[in-house]
């Protein structure tokens, strides 16, 4: 019998085992979701203290970075392993909506001698017993705190605040020692900014030599080092450096701020045609709160043709060429901010139908021969360190320029002195800027200083008149029995070109002189609400104004000025004017009591680079550019007599000197009497005789060169002293025969050979 069951096959889960499947799911994203929200909570406390750890790094790294082990006369500059020290209050820093604390402290530590042995625990002290003038070793702590102000997303619609991360803190500990690398300091992260540095203290420079200018309301000041001359060749290859520093001053505490780095430097280079192998830089120009650095273009250039000059030959041949293609990359739409010499003429370009687009016009060693690819020429430039290297710069422009006496801005307690010429200085920078629109780098130049410019000084009035507050002054005098010598000081005012961005800014981001307007920055060459990273900011903490933007500076020229003076029978005055040495060690502009009478001092230079050279001529229009100051000098007895003075004007001489091989002679001219003198011309010499003379003779030296010596003959003037055997360092040579001058008003040919005269 057959046996027949239905059987039914069953799919799916039962009500029971859905129920435990959600349980189960359930509680693994709760667990899930708890993970999250402590991984959000590490995560962000470990950016704040890797942010933490960089900033105390960096605060370490930074005070690494000294130069030399003693605080210079200006702390900071350069920055010293002395100027490491506990600052008096703490850094604030705000990354990423954190506000961090910086607390750095420094503990020196000594080294004894007597405590070192083999047993002793503690050769180190923290007290300096022996009066060492630094420690071996410093120990820096630096602790950065925190506190998280805002919230972090955890959950979804949960936020986790700062309360749930609490604050925190880091400390990282390290030692400097007292030993000076030219590295010692890792370089910076870019997003470091200025937030990280240590103020330093400032020490003014000293009067009259430099002179302080307040940048407004007596809490920021700019004042320009005193330049120093290395003199490689005289008369041709020289290089001077010197600092225009900025500074602040509050409760009589002076921190420094800012430094820029000048040089001038003449060289003796080679022409070469543009070549996309071999590229040059545009020129350094100010950019309203630093100078930023040229950028690579294909030009002409340049390679020194000398190894005997300045380093910095190399950068000035290279680089100070016009030219190229239009528009390369990096060029700005001014196009007088892509050249050296916004205000040249068109006729000092290769084309001059085009002058922005081709080189300006280099000489021969003659300053007259237009040279030619191959050629070798004469060069003189003016370079900025930026970002610790030398660049070159467009050209210095000096538009103003004085001579003063010995007793002006001598006395650091003559405050209205300072104040008449700080405010001078100043109110001519805003003058000169405000008339720098439309035509101003091509045809009409702003002026200030002169008749008709934007501003003229007010004067001292004619002799005997008292100084007045406000007044500059016009003269001084030489009383027999009070002060019978003088150091006179010439200062010049230089202004940078200004693009036209900076120019616009100038113009539109300040309420008035003083008062910039908020959120104020270029932005697609308007003012914009806000600022980009690629904008221009400016300090609005403690007295922002133009002056801080306006790229102007003053400073003493006294040892690179061409000292003269009015020649008349007999002088009433001696002039030092002698040949330029290194570090200043020569004189210039030095008056001493000859006889009594009046008689005029006259300062010359060049307005240009080469007035900080004090180099000849490297083109024909160097003379066009080249301007004086004029002091009156009154020699009087115990009385007050000046006796008399004037006359008709004196017979000059313009004296040829040459050289049988190619340069400018080395040389020095001076009068061996009181009736003449001999002063630096564009193209040499020039000697004024006074009229009615009847004696008088030049002196040529420093002409002796290596390894051969050389000799100075005159076809024209018989030779009174030295002799042409080797080791004269001079010659002498008379202007009169029997009492006559020799040809008046002829120009000698003295020329400097390497065999004996004929």
């Amino acid at each position: 019998m057959k046996i027949h069951s239905n059987y039914r096959k069953q799919n799916g889960f039962s009500i029971l085992e859905v129920v435990i499947g959600i349980f189960i799911f359930i509680v693994g994203m709760l667990a899930l979701a708890a993970l999250q929200g402590a991984l959000t909570r590490s995560m962000a406390d470990s950016k704040l203290r890797t942010t933490a750890v960089k900033l105390a790094d960096r605060a370490i790294e930074r005070q690494r970075g000294f130069t030399q082990l003693l605080t210079a006369a200006t702390p900071g500059v350069p920055f010293a392993y002395n100027d490491i020290v506990t600052p008096g209050t703490d850094l604030e820093i705000e990354r990423n909506g954190v506000t961090y604390t910086i607390d750095m402290n420094v503990t020196d530590y000594y080294y004894q001698l007597a405590t070192d042995t083999l047993l002793a625990n503690e050769p180190f002290t923290t007290v300096n017993t022996l009066g060492a003038s630094s420690s071996d070793f410093k120990q820096v702590d630096i602790t950065v705190t925190w506190d998280a102000a805002q919230g972090f997303r955890g959950d979804e619609g949960a936020e986790i605040d700062s309360a749930a991360l609490n604050t925190g803190s880091v400390t990282l500990t390290s030692t400097i020692p007292a030993v000076v690398t030219s590295a010692s300091g890792r370089v910076s992260d870019e997003s470091d900014g200025n937030d990280l540095k240590v103020s330093v203290g400032y020490t003014p420079g000293s009067n009259p030599d430099i002179v302080a200018l307040d940048l407004g309301e007596g809490k920021k000041f700019k004042e320009s080092l005193l330049p120093e001359p290395d003199v490689i060749r005289s008369n041709e290859l020289v290089q001077t450096t010197f600092d225009v520093i900025t500074y602040s001053s509050t409760g009589g505490d002076e921190l420094f701020l800012r430094r820029e780095e000048f040089a001038a430097v003449s060289c003796e280079c080679t022409l070469r045609a543009a070549s996309s192998s071999n590229l040059a830089r545009r020129p350094v120009i100010w950019a309203g709160d630093e100078y930023a650095g040229g950028h690579w273009v294909e030009k002409p250039y340049g390679e020194s043709a000398n190894k005997q000059q300045s380093s910095l030959c190399d950068s000035c041949c290279r680089d100070h060429h016009d030219g190229g293609a239009e528009n390369q990359t990096g060029d700005s739409g001014d196009d007088y901010a892509n050249v050296f010499g916004p205000f040249k003429a068109y006729d000092e370009y290769v084309d001059s139908a085009n002058p922005r687009l081709s080189d300006h016009l280099h000489y021969e060693d003659d300053a007259e021969t237009i040279a030619s690819t191959g050629d070798d020429y004469l060069e003189n430039c003016r370079l900025v360190r930026v970002d610790g290297f030398w660049r070159v710069a467009q050209d210095f422009r000096r538009e103003d320029q004085y001579i003063f006496p010995d007793d002006f801005l001598d006395n650091a307690n003559e405050t209205e002195e300072f104040l008449t010429y700080s405010s001078y200085v100043t109110s001519a920078a805003v003058a000169y800027t405000a008339a720098a629109t439309g035509s101003y780098a091509t045809s009409s130049t702003p002026c200030i200083g002169s008749s008709g410019c934007e501003l003229e000084p007010t004067m001292q009035p004619a002799y005997s008149t008292d100084r007045s507050d406000g007044e500059l002054p016009s003269w001084t005098s030489l009383v027999t029995t009070s002060k019978e010598e003088q150091q006179l000081r010439s200062r010049g005012i230089y202004i940078d070109y200004m693009s036209a961005d900076l120019r616009k800014f100038l113009s539109g981001c300040f309420e008035d002189a003083n008062t910039l307007k908020n959120d104020c920055c270029i932005r697609d060459g308007a003012v914009a609400n806000a600022c980009t990273a690629d904008d221009l900011y400016i300090d609005k903490v403690d007295s922002a104004n133009q002056l801080e933007v306006i790229p102007f500076f003053e400073v003493q020229l006294t040892k690179l000025e061409n000292w003269d003076q009015e020649v008349q029978a007999p002088l009433p005055i001696g002039l030092t004017n002698e040949p330029l040495v290194d570090a200043n060690l020569h004189s210039r502009g030095v008056i001493e009591q000859l006889n009594l009478g009046d008689t005029e001092v006259k300062a010359t230079s060049h307005r240009g680079n080469i007035g900080f050279t004090n180099t000849l001529a490297i083109d024909p229009v160097f003379d066009t550019n080249t301007t004086d100051a004029v002091l009156n000098v009154h020699s009087l007895d115990a009385g007050g007599g000046g006796g008399g003075g004037g006359g008709p004007d004196p017979t000059v001489i313009a004296g040829n000197f040459t050289e049988s091989v190619p340069g400018n002679p080395t040389i020095a001219v001076m009068g061996e009497s009181d009736d003449v003198v001999c002063t630096l011309a564009p193209n040499g010499y020039t000697c004024s005789v006074a009229d009615g003379a009847t004696s008088g003779s030049i002196r040529v030296y420093d002409y002796e060169g290596n390894p051969n010596p050389r000799f100075a003959c005159s076809e024209t003037l018989n030779r009174s002293g030295s002799s042409s055997a080797p080791g004269n360092t001079f010659a002498t040579f008379n202007l009169f025969v029997s009492g006559v001058l020799i040809l008046p008003g002829t120009a000698y040919d003295i020329t400097i050979t390497e065999t004996d005269c004929p």
